[in-house]
């Protein structure tokens, strides 16, 4: 989940359907509405788990078996990707004093193995991320 640095977006992952929807978002009373689609995946593309919303209101979306962040301007248009050393990335969030790391975890590895697997892995954002917006929701 994340939200456009406006607040008035929200932008949520549907992994079992490979989807980014986002809504309408009223902040004053955390209500959603008039869901739209903004991104479907191929299974070439990996499964879209966790994500984040940069400062320029860009989607970064960790796809699962893909060994990928992709980035998605605000209207779901894949404009790249980052490749990293694991297969199942699950989340990402933006870390740092100035906010402009990628803190992204992955799933899978076992104890003592020599893979990345399963690990917590810090990157360079190529944009920088908003302050985290606490939030109340209602559907």
């Amino acid at each position: 989940m994340g939200f456009a640095p406006d607040l008035k977006t929200f932008y949520l992952t549907c992994s079992t359907r490979r989807r980014i929807y986002q809504y309408n978002h009223h902040r004053e009373t955390g209500k959603l509405d008039f869901p739209a689609l903004v991104s479907q995946a191929s299974k070439k593309e990996g499964i879209p788990d966790g994500l984040t919303v940069d400062r320029q209101g860009h989607i970064w979306s960790a796809r699962w078996d893909s060994s990928a962040v992709v980035h998605h301007d605000l209207f779901g248009k894949v404009l790249g990707k980052i490749i990293l050393p694991v297969a199942k990335v699950t989340s990402l969030c933006f870390g740092g004093p100035d906010l402009d790391e990628f803190y992204t975890t992955s799933a899978g590895g076992t104890a003592g193995s020599n893979t990345l697997e399963g690990a917590i892995l810090k990157i360079p954002a190529p944009h920088p991320g908003p302050p985290e917006f606490e939030s109340r929701i209602r559907l």
